[in-house]
């Protein structure tokens, strides 16, 4: 009695049914059978079930996102595969014309390559066409062997099934048998059986139910060549759980630059390169620019270069090699934090040069202790000869001859100007006063929150969604932040932060990928939408 059941899915490209037959109808797949009239998943091209694992239970280790940086890396322990790294990705390809030899197996028409198993063969068809006969493959037979399957001293008969037994009426003939037209002619049972139109499928053959008496659609072996899919990027067409799938397909190896992607043209069969699109994140190989991105015709461009860390005393420029920061020449004109006209730059610092004492009158004259008044370190006999520093925090002494100032506690005195312990200097958010530590200079606040004004830096970890507060400074007085993930998890996506828009963008990539251990390809729902990876070798086509 036959069995079948529909499935619906999407499998890799195609949707479709595949049929279940009972012992006495798996001729179609002698080695498929199992005893409780079911059969095996043989599985998908690659050997593997339809949710992507091995009929043991195992996942095929065929790797994960970025596994492999050339052929090398890739080998499943098939002879018959062809091992490639494709994009970051292995793909392992069956390759038929490595089954060589002959089949000596009478019950095998041919070998093809299980992307799992290796080198198998196609189990003979060994239907004959005659419902009424048991049809199978022995090896010690050497190929077919058909049996009469009636029962009750019934014999088969090629045009009427089974007949035989004397009756009085057509209900003497009844088999149970929906599929058999039982009558009782001449007292002589006949059982024609009832013919099935083909499926125009032709990985599926079309047999009679038992049970309802409608024709059903069951697989052909797994293996059985089909018509080619008229795609000239694919190869090797073979029947696969009632559908016929390209086994292997034209490599195109990896693409020919950051906003490309190697692809096959299904109407030639030849390779190119395809642009991806505008906007995605690439490398354009100069380590001296930041944020370039895919223009959609295959460039690769419109990134920032050096970045100007806002002080007039340094130069940020491009070497081989990356950004550099370095000081500005001595002397250079600045607006110095006092807004003196005398600013000017030294050891890549603005400074007031006519109250500094370290670079009074120009850049290393260091008067010590002493102060510097117009631009001169000043000299005295006693205390009344010391002007006012004019500052609220400091008093001036005369030391040694020389006028000397006192910060009053709690104050910084930096510039000729003075701030309060924690204030901070106007110019930088990075560096504040600290007298414990100096009370002439700048102290940095190492690691103390700062805002870098981009919304495109965060510090791993934080809580903060908005990057409110949550950059940090450095050891080198510089406001800073880890750049803000925008990895979405999709192995079919480019991750990119947007800058202009305060938002994560993500692109769609075409190329290979891997999906539930597997070998797949990244795919575009034709609605629009995120890429996803789908098993298989090419993209599904049609709404």
């Amino acid at each position: 009695m036959t069995r079948a059941s529909c499935l619906f899915g999407v499998v890799a490209l195609i949707t479709g049914c595949s049929g279940l037959v009972s012992p006495d109808e798996s001729r179609l797949d002698p080695d498929n059978a199992t005893a409780d009239g079911g059969r095996r998943d043989l599985g998908r091209p690659d050997g593997n079930t339809p949710d992507g694992s091995r009929p043991d239970g195992s996942d095929p280790d065929t790797g994960g996102e970025g596994d492999c940086t050339g052929d090398g890396d890739c080998n499943d322990s098939v002879d018959c595969t062809l091992d490639t790294c494709v994009d970051g990705f292995c793909q392992f390809t069956a390759d038929d014309t490595r089954c060589v030899g002959d089949d000596p197996n009478p019950c095998t028409s041919g070998v093809f390559c299980d992307r799992t198993e290796g080198c198998r063969g196609i189990p003979r068809d060994c239907d004959d066409g005659i419902g009424c006969t048991e049809d199978r493959c022995e090896v010690a037979a050497g190929g077919c062997v058909y049996s009469d399957a009636c029962e009750d001293g019934d014999t088969c008969d090629p045009a009427l099934g089974c007949t035989g037994g004397e009756c009085a009426r057509d209900e003497d003939c009844s088999d149970g048998d929906a599929c058999t037209d039982d009558r009782c002619v001449g007292r002589v049972c006949q059982r024609p059986v009832r013919a099935c139109p083909p499926t125009g499928n032709p990985c599926q053959g079309s047999v009679c139910d038992s049970d309802s008496g409608d024709c059903v659609a069951v697989d052909v072996p797994n293996g059985t060549p089909c018509p080619d899919d008229g795609n000239l990027c694919t190869t090797g067409e073979a029947c696969m759980d009632g559908f016929c799938l390209p086994r292997g397909n034209v490599p195109c190896g990896d693409s020919p630059g950051p906003c490309t992607t190697a692809v096959c043209d299904p109407t030639t069969g030849t390779c190119g390169a395809r642009p991806v699109a505008a906007g995605a994140p690439c490398d354009d190989g100069d380590p001296c620019t930041t944020g370039t991105v895919c223009d959609g015709g295959g460039g690769c461009g419109n990134g920032a270069g050096c970045l100007d860390d806002g002080n007039p005393c340094t130069d940020e420029h491009c070497t081989g090699t990356g950004c550099i920061s370095e000081d500005s020449p001595d002397g250079n004109p600045c607006p110095s934090s006092t807004g003196a006209a005398a600013g000017a730059c030294c050891g890549g610092g603005c400074t007031d040069l006519s109250i500094d004492s370290a670079n009074c009158g120009g850049c290393g004259i260091d008067c010590g202790d002493a102060l510097c008044i117009g631009g001169v370190c000043a000299e005295c006999e006693g205390d009344f000869d010391c002007p006012s520093a004019g500052s609220p925090c400091v008093e001036a002494r005369c030391r040694s001859g020389f006028c000397e100032f006192e910060v009053t506690t709690g104050f910084c005195f930096i510039g000729g100007s003075c701030f309060a312990d924690g204030m901070q200097n106007p110019a930088n958010q990075c560096l504040a006063c600290d007298p414990d530590i100096t009370d002439r200079e700048w102290t940095v606040r190492f690691m103390a929150p700062c805002s870098d004004g981009r919304w495109c830096t965060l510090v791993a970890g934080t809580p903060d969604p908005d990057n409110v507060g949550m950059d940090r400074c450095s050891n080198d007085g510089r406001c800073a932040g880890s750049n803000r993930g925008c990895g979405d998890s999709n192995q079919c996506t480019r991750d990119a932060c947007n800058e202009d828009t305060n938002q994560c963008d993500h692109f769609n990539r075409d190329g290979a990928c891997s999906t539930a251990g597997t070998s797949g390809v990244c795919c575009a729902p034709p609605t629009g939408g995120a890429a996803m990876c789908l098993p298989g070798l090419i993209c599904p086509t049609g709404p």
